[in-house]
């Protein structure tokens, strides 16, 4: 390691303005009068706390430097002769570390070092001046004055003799008939291996798992024209406000349908689930501090009120025993159901698929599905808009199927709302 007497670069520590991740903007006072300024305490404080900083990463990269060696490790740097001496100074065989203002003061990593080195026990490190056997020393202290230093020379990298030959070897010429040849064909081998074609090259194209509304994007995108609505598509959705900006953030859709699923997954199923107990539910939630006020006041209630109040709200209660909520699962899909244009060479060649079902009513000897979308439409484009979440659906019953082995008889998805169910079940038989 080379240039350890380099100054550390502290040159932020000497601005006027400081910016602070906890004091924020440290300034130093101005008097335009006298045309001076100085620190004021916030901004010493600053200029302490970045100094600090700034040490504690130099010292980290030093320990990553001097823990790489593997044999032999040489230090290099510059240093006035006479501060040698200071390090060598006898320290508290109490204290295990350098001190803290030794650390805080210094300049450069060679006075780290070297007062480490100095406060060593005797037997550890062989100073210059030192006459007697030191078998066990670990650290070798070697000193040369500038003058010596000065007329080292670097030898070249390359023996003059050898320039000629790894000249021609660069442009790769022929070897001279004198070149010891092996016999074997090791290297036609290797030179076969860097050229060799990955054979399932398009497969690398291709992330190793994905989640199943990515999957969803994509089908939306590669729809049958027979399955694409008739009316033009709707403008894109206006990006979401900042935070600084929007009073009420928690009003926007994603807030709004993150809100409502945590709700329902928390539903006490065995109760009424009438609006009355619902919002009793919702009060409860908050005061055990399961819903957030922000997540509380953008709830769905009405909504999932009305859903518990129709045929299939009133069977999922009938069978709340059975009811698995948010249940996370992982499948696999073939290569050509992501890309149509990558096919798999064998059975192995899958993308992993996560997915989570909003609910699950197991039965001992079948599955029903029921998604909750929180989707602002109407409801006369409900059905139209559950084609766009078939193919997710029906990866979810694939999913299900093959884990817990049981049929997938029911899928519905219920648009709150809209204030509609589509059953996926029935639409497609």
């Amino acid at each position: 390691m080379a240039d350890l007497s380099k100054t550390f670069n502290l040159a932020d520590t000497k601005r006027s303005v400081l910016v602070h991740r906890n004091l924020g903007i440290a300034l130093r006072a101005a008097d335009p009068e006298k045309r001076i300024h100085y620190p004021t305490l916030i901004h010493q404080l600053a200029v302490e706390d970045h100094r600090r900083e700034s040490l504690s990463e130099e010292l980290r990269v030093l320990y990553v430097a001097l823990t790489r060696a593997r044999e032999h490790l040489v230090l290099v740097g510059r240093i006035q002769p006479d501060r040698v001496a200071a390090f060598r100074l006898p320290r508290e065989p109490s204290s295990e570390s350098l001190p803290h203002l030794q650390l805080e003061t210094a300049n450069e990593s060679l006075t780290w070092l070297l007062a480490a080195i100095g406060a060593a026990p005797a037997d550890v490190v062989r100073w210059p001046d030192d006459t007697g056997s030191h078998r066990r020393a670990l650290v070798e202290v070697c000193q040369y004055l500038r003058t010596e230093t000065d007329r080292w020379r670097t030898p070249p990298a390359v023996v003059s003799e050898r320039v000629e030959a790894l000249a021609n070897f660069a442009v790769l010429r022929p070897l001279p008939s004198d070149e010891p040849v092996q016999e074997s064909n090791e290297a036609l081998q290797l030179i076969a291996s860097l050229d060799a074609q990955y054979p399932a090259l398009e497969l690398t194209s291709l992330p190793a798992r994905l989640a199943v509304t990515e999957l969803k994007r994509r089908w939306e995108a590669w729809a049958d024209p027979d399955l694409r609505p008739d009316r033009p598509p709707a403008p894109a959705p206006a990006p979401a406000a900042p935070a600084f900006v929007e009073p009420l953030p928690a009003a926007q859709a994603v807030n709004r349908g993150i809100a409502t699923h945590r709700f329902c997954q928390l539903i006490d199923l065995a109760r009424p689930c009438d609006a009355a107990d619902l919002a009793e539910q919702r009060s409860l939630m908050l005061d055990a501090g399961r819903l957030s006020e922000t997540e509380a006041s953008t709830v769905l209630l009405d909504a999932a009120a009305w859903f518990f109040s129709t045929p299939l709200g009133q069977h999922v209660r009938e069978h709340a025993a059975k009811a698995r909520r948010e249940t996370a699962f992982v499948s696999s899909i073939a290569p050509d159901r992501y890309d149509p244009m990558v096919g798999g060479r064998d059975s192995r060649d899958v993308i992993l698929v996560r997915g989570t079902v909003d609910l699950l009513l197991c039965h001992e000897d079948r599955l029903e599905i029921v998604d909750y979308k929180t989707d602002a439409i109407a409801a006369g484009d409900c059905v139209e808009r559950s084609r766009l979440y078939q193919e997710q659906l029906d990866n979810y019953a694939k999913a299900l199927h093959g884990i817990l082995q049981r049929p997938v008889v029911g899928r519905w998805l219920v648009f709150l709302q809209a204030r509609c169910i589509v059953d996926l079940a029935a639409r497609t038989t």
